[in-house]
């Protein structure tokens, strides 16, 4: 789909929920990644010597922490368009419209 221009736009207050409510699952995603990578961390190292912690690195498995984390953008990405796609149905004015179906098309806001 091709980004529309909708020019000059006044959101309605479902909008700004709905824009509020992205604003969080961004904040949370970004959150999620972060303590589960330092969570794995210090999950190895804290409060154990060097022959536990060594044991721990050789057994935890980074392939499926890492197949975890990559799955974030996609699963945050889905919920954006669910936003997006139910705020469709819940705002009247077609600008408004315009640009929840883009959004939920894909296509970014600057």
């Amino acid at each position: 789909m091709e980004c529309p221009n909708i020019g000059e736009i006044k959101f309605s207050q479902v909008s700004l929920d709905a824009i509020e409510e992205i604003k969080s699952k961004d904040f949370f995603s970004n959150a999620l990644a972060m303590s589960m990578g330092i969570g794995s961390v210090v999950n190895m190292f804290l409060g154990n010597n060097l022959t536990k912690a060594s044991y721990s690195v050789y057994s935890s498995d980074f392939e499926g922490l890492a197949k975890s984390m990559i799955n974030i953008p996609d699963i945050k990405r889905e919920r954006i368009e669910f936003i997006a796609g139910m705020t469709v149905l819940n705002v009247s004015d077609f600008r408004e419209q315009m640009f929840w179906r883009a959004v939920s098309s894909g296509c970014s806001v600057h």
